[in-house]
């Protein structure tokens, strides 16, 4: 089965995020609210300018790779950036979230938007990951707990310059983004958020049977 087609990784707003406002843990929850909206929104125009940095450095390398690609030029990547921001806003967060919203189901859905086509579940086999060319099989006692983690770790770096750069605590209002980072940290938290991708239909995770993997 061929790999499904990339598209461009525009960071939307979690769906599944409840109002938990009321079991009281932050003060100021909408401050909560807003911090990471804005940190969702820094990252997504964090990755159109490296994409842009990235086309001036390789020169005409990187104008072979645009007109191979969907977008021709980068205004059509600003413009289709834009289009995914704008959806995104429908999605909106509610006015005051409590910490209880950062669960495995957020740290899921980030994931299953950064690398969902990239990854898959073979039935009695295990997890598998998109190099490019093949499928290449992950050893089953890891999983992809790493690959969890690279993603995180990856968006906490970026939330925290977002955070920074609006005059704000690293740590987050109630230092929520510390305690993410902690929770990334921690294997058998990564394990539960694995299995939530891979169990709730919602995450979009692709599942193959052993027969089909073996026909490619």
């Amino acid at each position: 089965m061929g790999k499904r087609c990339a598209c461009l990784k525009v960071v939307t707003l979690s769906l599944d995020m409840k109002d938990n406002s009321k079991n009281g843990f932050f003060g100021l929850s909408s401050n909560f609210a807003n911090e990471l909206a804005d940190c969702l929104v820094y990252e997504a125009f964090w990755i159109i300018e490296e994409a842009a940095e990235a086309r001036q450095r390789l020169g005409q390398e990187a104008e072979d790779i645009f007109t191979s690609q969907t977008f021709k030029n980068e205004d059509e990547l600003r413009q289709a950036a834009e289009a995914g921001l704008r959806e995104s806003q429908k999605r909106a967060f509610p006015k005051e979230m409590g910490p209880d919203a950062l669960h495995y189901g957020f740290v899921a859905e980030m994931v299953s938007m950064e690398i969902g086509g990239s990854i898959r579940y073979v039935e009695g086999v295990g997890w598998e990951v998109w190099d490019g060319e093949s499928w290449q099989r992950r050893p089953k006692e890891r999983g992809i707990a790493g690959l969890i983690y690279e993603v995180m770790k990856q968006k906490i770096n970026i939330w925290r310059k977002a955070l920074e750069n609006k005059g704000r605590s690293v740590r987050g209002t109630g230092g929520w983004l510390e305690k993410l980072e902690k929770n990334i940290n921690d294997p058998d938290w990564l394990s539960k958020v694995e299995e939530l991708l891979l169990r709730v239909d919602y995450f979009g995770v692709e599942i193959v049977s052993a027969e089909v993997d073996r026909q490619g």
